[in-house]
């Protein structure tokens, strides 16, 4: 994390921005509870949703990938970075989607195809997965858990949005079949006040934004979370995983994937990219080094000291914030 770490502290100051985060910072909560912390000095908000490498897990400290996954969302909590859905203003808000990933995201692929272990520094309880194969990531029942902690958020998306978003669809099909979308319906409004909804996850929501090795389609992502972008009305989704860059529109939806990277890719997007607002005024803030992390590895402690003490992860905050 070294050299991303220092990249970090000198992208240059926007209060006025949010930030969209799509995970993978880091293995240590200690380097993720950092990164937040510079990233907060940057940013006006900053959502975040955690991705695979978060939640592997030092398997001395006796603890599974679930009990690290609500350490950090409880380190969020604490630091006051939004890991549910809120308003960024009248216009537009952020919805963040918790998600893992199946062997479904590709047409005819299946795990018996290319079964090639992944994530194997991760754990997982039996009471989740139904199997004795703790170390199994690829197992379906993973990304099902984390697609039914999202149930509230998509329950409760702006319906305006939804509405929206279903003409939009039709529209894209028409166009799409060759057909011309009257001047009357094209410039119909059919809600002037449905906000934009941007949602987010780290993982791959469809096959067509991922052009990489077939071996891993299996690793990328899952149908559904597809499914909960539509159900929530979002006309865009911000994504990771693959570290390779997407900036599309497919059936009337935006995604858009702007990934740092490793060091070592040469494919790096060094400076955010827009997904939504006008531009914003930047400024160079002299921060000498990452800030340090003080909380994070105690939640991990509370949290090993009686892992049966465990509140439900996404739970509504009493924290003041513009959710919907």
């Amino acid at each position: 994390m070294g050299q991303n770490m220092e990249h970090l502290r000198q992208l240059p100051a926007c209060e006025e921005t949010v930030l969209i985060l799509a995970g993978d910072l880091a293995c240590n909560i200690e380097t993720i509870e950092s990164s937040l912390r510079l990233l907060q000095q940057k940013f006006g908000a900053v959502f975040y949703v955690p991705g695979n490498h978060e939640l592997w897990i030092n398997k001395s400290d006796g603890l599974s990938s679930i009990h690290k996954f609500i350490a950090i969302i409880e380190l969020c909590e604490r630091l006051g970075i939004h890991t549910r859905p809120a308003f960024i203003s009248e216009e537009c808000a952020v919805c963040p989607l918790f998600s893992w990933y199946k062997e479904n995201l590709f047409d005819g692929f299946t795990r018996e195809k290319f079964d090639m272990p992944f994530d194997t520094q991760t754990m997982w309880p039996w009471d989740i997965t139904g199997s004795g194969d703790t170390n199994d990531a690829q197992q379906s029942e993973i990304a099902d858990f984390f697609q039914r902690l999202n149930s509230r958020r998509v329950s409760t998306a702006p319906a305006t949005a939804v509405e929206a978003l279903r003409q939009a669809e039709a529209e894209w099909k028409i166009l799409q079949e060759g057909q011309t979308v009257s001047s009357r319906r094209a410039n119909k409004k059919v809600h002037n006040k449905a906000p934009t909804v941007i949602s987010m996850s780290h993982f791959v929501p469809r096959q067509e934004c991922y052009p990489g090795p077939r071996r891993l389609c299996g690793v990328m992502g899952c149908r559904e979370i597809e499914t909960q972008i539509r159900n929530l009305g979002a006309t865009c989704h911000v994504f990771g995983h693959s570290h390779i860059a997407c900036d599309r529109m497919l059936d009337a939806i935006r995604y858009l994937q702007h990934p740092l990277g490793y060091p070592t890719d040469y494919h790096r997007k060094v400076k955010p990219i827009r997904a939504f607002g006008g531009d914003a005024i930047s400024h160079a803030v002299d921060i000498s080094k990452a800030p340090l992390a003080t909380v994070g590895k105690l939640i991990l402690q509370e949290i090993a000291r009686d892992p049966g003490k465990l509140r439900e992860p996404a739970r509504t905050s009493t924290r003041k914030v513009d959710a919907w």
